[in-house]
C-alpha cells in the first residue's frame, strides 16, 4: 500500500517503470529480504529488469566524498 500510494501521487503506475533497483547488502538480514522481495513483486508481473545495488555503492553517491567519514570496527 505504502508504495502504491507513493507511485499514485506522483502519478506513475509500475508499468511505467523502466527498472527497479535494490539494496542488497550489508545490511539488517531481515530488512534485505523485505526489500528485495518487494522489489522482485514490483518488477515480476511486467518483467521489469532488477537490478541490486551495494549499500556502499547508494551512500558513496548521496554523501559527497569531503563530507564522507567511515567507522571501521576491529575485532
Amino acid at each position: 500500500p505504502l508504495v502504491q500510494r507513493l507511485l499514485a501521487e506522483h502519478g506513475i503506475a509500475v508499468r511505467d517503470l523502466s527498472g527497479v533497483a535494490v539494496v542488497t547488502g550489508p545490511g539488517r538480514f531481515t530488512s534485505l529480504r523485505v526489500g528485495i522481495a518487494l522489489a522482485r513483486a514490483l518488477v515480476l508481473p511486467d518483467r521489469l529488469p532488477l537490478i541490486g545495488v551495494p549499500t556502499g555503492r547508494v551512500l558513496c553517491d548521496l554523501v559527497p566524498a569531503a563530507q564522507a567519514g567511515w567507522l571501521v570496527m576491529v575485532k
